[in-house]
């Protein structure tokens, strides 16, 4: 089995991404969406977790699909 390689993201300390987060939640979203496209990795907690977004509910039914299969 493979290992699930992460989706691209920003590269900030984990601390920047989430004071970035919880400043402008829906400002810094847009920005990451902007930046690498609609699927991205965010690390925006203080236990280094990767959390990684999907844009559209399309994509969240891709994804379940892929998840589903495998």
């Amino acid at each position: 089995m493979s290992a699930f390689k992460l989706p691209d993201g920003p590269q900030d300390h984990p601390w920047i991404q989430t004071f970035q987060w919880l400043k402008n939640p829906l400002g810094y979203m847009e920005e990451c969406t902007k930046n690498y496209g609609e699927i991205f990795t965010l690390r925006i907690d203080l236990f280094l977790n990767h959390k990684f977004s999907l844009a559209t509910p399309k994509l969240f039914k891709k994804f379940l699909a892929l998840t589903q299969n495998n």
